[in-house]
């Protein structure tokens, strides 16, 4: 029998669930100077997007660009859909997306799905303001310039363009079965990756975006919940997999409460024997997940593994 789960657990300390809702909408660009339009457009048309992230220039976390979206099934006369957005729809009824991006800028936007999380490999949708009532539906396989997709499948919906404000809505099926597109899976399985995310932007012709870029993973299809609900659903799917547990814990490290620390624990392969029921020596170990043990006391998000050939 292999021993093949591993719960790790610092008291008084939370590790990361990959939530991608959590704030509300509200709190994005809490640097601009003036959200008017970004908060007009929130009290009417955002009000249609089920889910929102922010998704954070590098280096600059106020920096970047609001994301909105709402996936469809296969029925063709949802009533909750505005007409104009339902008529739009590339192939009958396949399920699709509808997504909404706000970023301030005054020239371009581009929004994408990434094959690694670059631009490399990625299928892109960019809205110039110098063309407004169109939007070109691009890949890029090499290179750094994107190139037009020969079959077009992103579908402009809206573009709200106003006081250094651009916010793009946009549809396209799931799966386009178009090999210059990247299908946008089911991500709601935890221990799968999430859909990889891209954005670029800029004030003048579209061009060079510079630190203008943002890109982010996120699970699309995960419903939203609080951190207990997916800590416990975390443990659920571990344990109907797993042969077994060892808990891993700090007991004698005090949290510093002014600054970000790193501390390192290590078990050996003779604590494992020491915690674990049925795992017998010199059986191999493969580690298939870490779960969170969550207290009131949590504090920290981050946790890392890394093996050791002790």
């Amino acid at each position: 029998m292999v021993f093949s789960l591993i719960k790790l657990a610092l008291l008084g300390v939370a590790f990361g669930v990959d939530l991608v809702v959590g704030t509300s909408p509200e709190d994005y660009f809490v640097d601009a100077v003036d959200k008017g339009t970004y908060e007009g457009w929130l009290q009417g048309r955002g009000t249609a997007y089920e889910r929102n992230t922010f998704m954070p220039a590098s280096g600059e976390a106020n920096k970047g660009v609001a994301l909105f979206w709402t996936i469809h099934g296969d029925d063709g006369d949802d009533p909750t859909v505005d007409e104009t957005v339902a008529v739009s729809r590339m192939s009958g009824t396949k399920p699709w997306i509808q997504f909404a991006v706000a970023v301030q800028a005054t020239g371009w936007l581009g929004f994408g799905i990434s094959e690694a999380g670059g631009m490399r490999g990625s299928d892109m949708v960019i809205w110039d303001s110098e063309d407004p009532t169109k939007v070109r539906d691009m890949y890029l396989i090499e290179g750094r310039t994107p190139l037009d997709d020969d079959c077009k499948h992103w579908e402009l919906l809206e573009v709200t363009f106003s006081d250094g404000w651009i916010i793009l809505e946009v549809a396209r099926n799931l799966d386009t079965g178009d090999p210059q597109d990247r299908p946008i899976f089911d991500d709601s399985p935890r221990f799968g990756p999430g859909n990889r995310l891209i954005s670029a932007w800029g004030d003048g012709a579209y061009g060079n975006h510079g630190t203008n870029a943002a890109r982010r993973e996120v699970r699309l299809f995960e419903q939203e919940m609080d951190a207990a609900i997916t800590v416990q659903a975390i443990h659920q799917q571990l344990n109907a997999t797993a042969d077994g547990f060892v808990s891993v814990l700090a007991r004698e490290y005090t949290i510093p409460t002014d600054e970000t620390t790193y501390h390192t624990t290590c078990y050996t392969y003779q604590d494992l024997l020491d915690q674990a029921s049925g795992l017998i020596e010199g059986q191999s170990v493969t580690l298939v997940g870490i779960a969170p043990v969550m207290t009131p006391k949590t504090k920290m998000y981050f946790i890392t593994s890394q093996p050791t050939d002790q």
